[in-house]
Formats: structure tokens, sequence, C-alpha cells
């Protein structure tokens, strides 16, 4: 069955683990979560997929995984993390049996241990997409795991097996290694602008447009703005968001045209802001304005932004044509 988008996060329970520390386990919780937000950066739903015995098992010293979530702690930190997971898990959270319903004739193995066709791993298979993971075992230090395929042969009547890689993340620094995937995988299911819209809260979390860049992304699609325009597109918004991401997470400075962005970015000349004062000047949500004259390009397309340090977004002004300069130079 299609993935639609927003890919959904899948949890390999497989690195799920008892812990007898509670700081222990606080901590691996802590980094998954740090995860997940990174996996939310580059297009995937901020909610989990997870499989149906993942609530009952046993994290702490008797304790279920659920009855962690739903109880109580005197620690403020220890609260957050549990408010943060009850959101994810339970309230935006999805069983794998509703999103996951293999063919019968196949059966997934890993180190030889069936994954009764219903474990985070296999559904990372099935749907080509990464799972994530906590930080137990092998599934720290490691991301490509090897799963066996066993497929019957209706013909024969014999059983096949075949081997494949399955993609489990418990580390921040590995997300950026399937980036470039997962904006492969946006094209395939994005065709138009209007798309890009429908899921802005849950893919472009940290990017604001204004109200002529809704307009120009509604006349999008990749038929009648040339498919390479409208994947660049698509791909520069994804990059503009995970920027933001890692700046905010890694504390870093923001935008003067430096850093991440200087590999993509550009400002107008102080003759083009003379002659053009209010050119690159968008109205915004509330009929707030807002001078965008940082910029992307692409052949003759542009995309025109301006970041606040303060609220750690970016803001889209312009997604078309050129706008006027003052001279040749851009």
């Amino acid at each position: 069955m299609p993935v639609n988008i927003p890919y959904p996060q899948i949890f390999n329970e497989l690195s799920f683990v008892k812990e007898t520390n509670n700081d222990d386990f606080l901590g691996k919780m802590e980094s998954l979560l740090s995860v997940v937000d990174g996996m939310n950066s580059i297009g995937f739903d901020l909610g989990i997929a997870y499989t149906e015995d993942l609530l009952d098992k046993e994290c702490l010293r008797g304790i279920t995984f659920e009855k962690w979530l739903r109880s109580k702690s005197s620690i403020q930190k220890e609260q957050k993390i549990k408010q943060r997971f009850l959101h994810l898990f339970l309230n935006k959270g999805r069983r794998l049996n509703s999103i996951y319903n293999p063919d019968l004739k196949f059966e997934y193995f890993y180190k030889n241990n069936t994954l009764k066709n219903i474990s985070g791993l296999a559904a990372s298979f099935h749907f080509g997409l990464p799972s994530i993971s906590l930080q137990n075992n092998e599934f720290r230090d490691n991301y490509e795991f090897n799963v066996t395929i066993r497929e019957l042969n209706e013909n024969t009547g014999d059983n096949e097996d075949y081997e494949d890689k399955a993609i489990s993340i418990s580390q921040s620094c590995d997300i950026d290694k399937i980036f470039d995937e997962n904006t492969r995988k946006i094209y395939n299911e994005i065709k138009s602008g209007q798309d890009i819209i429908d899921h802005n809260k849950e893919m472009l979390l940290y990017l604001v447009f204004s109200q002529t860049a809704y307009k120009q992304l509604q006349c999008m699609s990749s038929t009648n703005f040339t498919v390479n325009g409208f994947m660049w597109v698509c791909k520069t918004l994804l990059f503009l968001n995970h920027i933001i991401y890692r700046t905010l997470t890694e504390k870093q400075d923001f935008f003067d045209i430096t850093g991440h962005l200087n590999t993509i970015a550009n400002t107008e000349s102080n003759k083009t802001k003379e002659k053009f004062p209010n050119s690159r000047t968008f109205t915004f949500e509330n009929g707030e304005k807002r001078e965008c004259w940082a910029h992307v390009k692409h052949s003759d397309k542009r995309i025109y932004f301006c970041v606040d340090r303060s609220q750690g977004k970016i803001y889209v002004g312009h997604i078309g044509e050129h706008l006027p300069i003052a001279s040749g130079n851009t």
C-alpha cells in the first residue's frame, strides 16, 4: 500500500530493552526525542507508528511503557519527557496494524528471529522508510541492518529466502545520511504546490509563507512548472527548513548570509535596495509585512526570504520569477 506524506516515524521496538537505572532510561528517551524532531524537520510526521505490544513491554523494574507514560513524576524534566511521548505515541501515534497490511506470503527475519510481520524493523523494510531506535546495543552505532525475507513460491509451494537491508536510526547525526533519499521520496508524491501547502505544518515546521508565496505555490505543479524547477522548489524549501532545525538544535548563531546558508543564499546590492525599496516587502499572516532580501536561485527562478532569530523561523515571501534589480548582478 502507498505511504502518503507526511511519512510515518516507525519505532523499531527491537531496540526497546528494559533498563534498571531511571537516569539511563530517561537519557535514551531524551535522545530519541531529538531524533524524532530531526526526522520531522526533513518531512516525517510528528507522531510515531508502533507495534501492538510496545505499550505492554517492561521498561523499568516491572513498569510497562504505558504505565510509565501515564504516571506522574515529581521531577519536572521527566514529566516533560513523558508529556512529549504521550503526544507522540498516544495522541498522534498509530498502531502498526492500522497502516501495515502485509501480504501473507511474506515473512521477515532479523538474526534468525521472526519479526512476525508487524515489527518496526519489518515495517521499515516494507515501506522503504527508516525506523527510529533507542540507543541500545547494535542500534546505537549502526543504522543499516540485514533482514531476511522469506517468500512462499506459489508455483512450487517452497519457501525462498533472500537478504536485504532495513534502516533504523538512533542518532541525530544519521539523519543527514537519509536527507537526500527522503527528498527523492517526496518528489515522487508531491505533484503540486498545493500539496506543499496541504502538508506545510507537518513537513515545513520552521517556514512561514506570505500571501504572495501561497498564491504562487497554488499555481505550481510538476507539469506546468518545469520538472527540474518544481523539484528545486521542493528541495530548497526542505533544505531551508532543515537548516533552521539544525541551527536550533546545535544552538548556532542565525543567518547573516553565513554558516549553512552561505552555500546557497545571496542578498541584493545596496543599489537595488535603494532603487526598489519596496520590491521585496511581502504580507504575511495578520497583515504583518516583512522585507525578504535574501534569496536562493535556480536558472530564472528565485525564492526570497528572511530569518526571524527570535522565533526560529524562515519567512518565505516570493517563489517565482526574478524580481527587478539595479544591475545585472544578483
